[in-house]
């Protein structure tokens, strides 16, 4: 059984983990440029690695791996994904 964990920002995500995107700050730049990779409300996404605690993190989303700032990852806020 599926069941979702408190809202939490993506840079805090662990690695491996799958999560659903809850909401994006509206002071995100870009923000245009991310709804067009897919990084939008109700959609999922596995962080796929963590180069340092102050840099970039790789993510899967809709079949792409995309990299993203530690900055940005603040401004996204997701709900961890686990099974009971």
């Amino acid at each position: 059984m599926k069941n979702k964990k408190k809202k939490i920002a993506l840079s805090k995500l662990n690695t491996e983990s799958i999560a659903t995107i809850e909401n994006i700050s509206n002071d995100l730049k870009n923000k245009t440029r991310f709804s067009e990779m897919g990084i939008i409300p109700g959609k999922s996404l596995k962080l796929i690695q963590r180069y340092s605690i102050h840099g970039p993190i790789c993510i899967k989303i809709m079949g792409s791996t995309i990299m993203i700032r530690k900055e940005t990852a603040d401004q996204i806020f997701v709900s961890e994904i686990y099974d009971e």
